[in-house]
């Protein structure tokens, strides 16, 4: 919750890959990121 906070507390907001590279979740789309089970 506390990187929740800080994130949000920034006057403008970080690019999404730039909070995601961290973690290894950057990629080309959301929809990629979405369990294979709903994109049937």
């Amino acid at each position: 919750m506390a990187h929740v906070v800080d994130v949000l507390g920034q006057k403008i907001l970080p690019d999404p890959r730039v909070l995601g590279a961290e973690f290894s979740a950057v990629n080309s789309h959301w929809l990629s990121r979405m369990d294979k089970a709903w994109l049937s």
